[in-house]
């Protein structure tokens, strides 16, 4: 466009109010004395395993995140376009669509409408972003329903970032095959603000989170709270300086994720032998059957590859004898039923130890989730015990 800048206003503005009181501003004005360990603002989790908290974080969350996970992982530049399917009420469309882009001078695409694949294949084709972000049930979406000419949508694009839950290698696998682009899949949490593991561009190993960005110090522990060896399971912990204050009205809570400088995520992991980390799940999320551990992700990756299933969820519940047996919730995309339950059998026959196998296999509409796109295990537990009428 050419011509000066046209500022369109309501209100105060049609009596010349407006303009008199910018008239009256002195030319600077002194900053509010802060501290980087003043509380600054605060967001809420997700509520994937229930009731959302209240995350305080102090002022020098944001510039850590700018100085680790933009810095070494997106390199955010001025001619950037940054488009993200979460909401900035999100810590991660917070950071992807307003400090990570404001900080280097980006621009930003914003769509107020809930997600849909054929409005964000709309919005990737006439915006062509450089940097996506998204969560993995949002890619599963996009590869459902991408149109034709979807290549050259995406074509723009130099960064493809997941984070959110992890990113189910068939998705990693397909979208690769299918656009010729890595997702680049990354753990944060709301406590940390952003990511703090992360695959590299170039370097990505799908079924892994990556390595520490650089800024944080991420720790396997086990239940003494010492640091495991590499190739043991154990509790995930990370600490860094956009690690949050506590959770706001929730001294209990706090006192047990907050540990010294450590936030302890939740979360069952392993780090490899060459320093990659892979997360089995949460915490309350692992079962334990036939005396020993399971993790869901690992019954997951196998039934997600089995044609006609669209998503999938592994939960425990009590069998008929009172023990707990994997059920294996799927959402289908089309076909027989009874069919595709036995392709399912037979591929965890062929794939996983016997007690590993799912001993049921739910198929559903949908799998509960939460605005961000997140799993809600919890309810789809909830949901498989009640009696079916």
């Amino acid at each position: 466009a050419t011509g000066p800048p046209v500022l369109l206003t309501v209100g105060p503005a049609r009596s010349g109010s407006l303009w008199r009181a910018i008239d009256e501003q002195p030319p600077s004005c002194a900053s509010l004395p802060t501290h980087p360990d003043d509380p600054a603002f605060w967001l809420y989790s997700s509520g994937t395993t229930g009731r959302p908290k209240g995350v305080v974080h102090r002022h020098r969350s944001i510039l850590h995140a700018v100085e680790s996970y933009g810095r070494h992982v997106l390199d955010v530049r001025a001619d950037d376009v940054a488009y993200a399917t979460s909401k900035l009420f999100f810590a991660y469309g917070l950071g992807a669509s307003l400090y990570f882009p404001l900080t280097a001078g980006a621009s930003v695409v914003l769509s107020p409408e809930p997600f849909s694949p054929a409005r964000t294949w709309k919005l990737l084709a006439e915006e062509r972003p450089s940097l996506f972000f998204a969560v993995p049930s949002v890619y599963r979406a996009l590869l459902d329903h991408a149109p034709v000419g979807t290549p050259e949508a995406v074509s723009r694009v130099r960064r493809l970032l997941s984070a959110g839950e992890a990113l189910p290698e068939t998705i990693s696998r397909e979208w690769k095959e299918r656009f010729g682009q890595e997702i680049i899949d990354g753990l944060g949490s709301t406590e940390a603000l952003h990511v703090f593991l992360s695959n590299r561009p170039g370097e990505c190993a799908p079924g892994t989170l990556g390595r520490p960005v650089p800024g944080y110090e991420v720790q396997v522990v086990d239940e003494d709270g010492a640091p495991a060896a590499r190739g043991e399971i154990g509790a995930l912990r990370v600490r860094g300086d956009s690690i949050a204050a506590g959770y706001w009205q929730r001294s209990e809570a706090t006192r047990r994720a907050f540990q010294g400088e450590w936030f302890v995520t939740g979360d069952q992991a392993v780090e490899s032998a060459d320093g990659r980390f892979r997360v089995l799940g949460r915490t309350d999320d692992m079962l334990k059957v036939s005396g020993q551990w399971v993790s869901p992700l690992d019954v997951e990756n196998v039934v997600a590859g089995v044609d006609a299933v669209r998503e999938c969820a592994v939960v425990g519940a009590a069998g008929d004898s009172g023990l707990i047996e994997l059920v294996a919730c799927v959402v289908a995309t089309a076909g027989d039923v009874e069919r595709l339950r036995e392709r399912i059998d037979r591929a965890c026959a062929e794939a996983l130890p016997r007690f590993k196998r799912p001993k049921r296999i739910v198929v559903l509409d949908a799998l509960p989730r939460t605005a961000t796109g997140k799993l809600q295990r919890f309810v789809l537990r909830d949901a498989i015990r009640r009696p079916t009428p």
